[in-house]
């Protein structure tokens, strides 16, 4: 049987490295997945920087968040 490709929508992770790894581990995205983050990497969580550093070399899209926008917005 050929395996569907599926669309993975992630969201919220807010900075929470370790909780973002372990649910990729357990969804485990193939090659033929698209894995969507839909913002808010940043914020709360103690590891935003590892968070965006990790989605950044993926091959996974992102997309911004309110989050992300108010931190942009606050830059000089």
């Amino acid at each position: 049987m050929k395996k569907q490709r599926r669309r993975i929508i992630i969201g919220d992770v807010h900075g929470h490295y370790d909780g973002m790894i372990a649910l990729l581990e357990a969804i485990a995205p193939g090659k033929k997945d698209e894995v969507y983050f839909l913002g808010d990497l940043i914020d709360r969580g103690p590891k935003s920087a590892q968070v965006v550093d990790f989605v950044r070399k993926s091959p996974y899209k992102c997309l911004l968040g309110n989050h992300e926008h108010m931190m942009l917005n606050a830059m000089p």
